[in-house]
This record gives structure tokens, sequence and C-alpha cells, in this order.
């Protein structure tokens, strides 16, 4: 901590403004997670999947997303079952190993990369017409998948059968 405080005098920032830029990155990171929980929630409900509440908590919300995409996503002629499994596992795996140099970088491209693909398959659920640009958006910065869904949070229903629970 003392090393980060010396590198900031070095450079001559001011604690103000440097608390101001980590309010501002706050306060955008709580109103993107709030639209991407927003969204799973309705989408969850449109589909009348009795376990939409899992929407507000980080981790456990992936199990949602991989059930809203029929819980299986198709990688060119490799079809992955269980995706409402495998997307929070990978996610864990990808924490926990991240302290090894190697494996856990590659563990947590593997991951974003499966998780874009994932939100590929929802972003075409929800209507998008070119799924790709918010997909490419959520592998650099996953929370604004919630900028990408919410618009279209209503629109699931109407290109999925409703499941029964």
């Amino acid at each position: 901590m003392t090393r980060l405080l010396r590198q900031i005098s070095e450079l001559h920032i001011s604690p103000v403004a440097l608390a101001a830029v980590f309010g501002v990155a706050l306060f955008a990171y709580l109103i993107l997670y709030i639209l991407l929980s927003g969204a799973l929630y309705t989408m969850a409900r449109r589909k009348r999947k009795a376990f939409s509440f899992i929407a507000w908590f980080p981790f456990i919300r992936l199990y949602l997303v991989g059930s809203l995409v029929d819980e299986s996503v198709e990688i060119f002629e490799l079809t992955l079952p269980y995706t409402q499994v495998l997307l929070p596992v990978m996610s864990i795996l990808s924490k926990v190993f991240s302290l090894i140099p190697v494996l856990g970088t590659v563990l947590s491209l593997v991951f974003k990369l499966y998780q874009s693909i994932v939100y590929h398959k929802l972003f075409r659920l929800c209507g998008y017409k070119h799924p790709l640009i918010p997909a490419i958006a959520v592998f650099v910065l996953p929370i604004l998948a919630g900028a990408f869904l919410y618009p279209k949070r209503k629109q699931i229903a109407s290109s999925t059968a409703l499941e029964t629970v």
C-alpha cells in the first residue's frame, strides 16, 4: 500500500482527483451491475424460470445466463451441453487458478471466450441483427452486457418458446 501511495505521489496526482475518478468508476460499475441484473431478471421471468432472483448474485447469475440460452452452445461442429453449469464452474476455476501464471491466463482467456460465445447466443435470442459487436464488448469488459441486454430484455420471449417450470 505504501508503494502505491509513493507511486501516486511521484505522479503528482491529487488524492481528491484520485478519489473522484474512483467514485465515478464505482458509480458507473454500480449502474451497469443494476442494468445487467435487471435485464437477466426480466428475461428469466418472461421465460418463466422459477429461480429468476439469482440474477442479482454475481457468480450464480452465470447459471441463469446458461439456462436462458437453452442449456447448450455450439462452437463450430462441437456442441457443449450443460452451459448453465459449465459457465459458473469455469468462472470460479479461472479465479482460483489465476495464481498460477500460465495456466491461470490460459484458463481465464478460455472462460472469457466461452462467456462471449454464450452472450453472443443470448444477444441473438434477444433480437440483435449483429450480435458479434456486443459479444466482443462483453469479451473486453463483461459488465457491459447489461448496457446491451437491458434495452432488449423484453424481446426474448417473442424469439423463443416459453418454458414451463
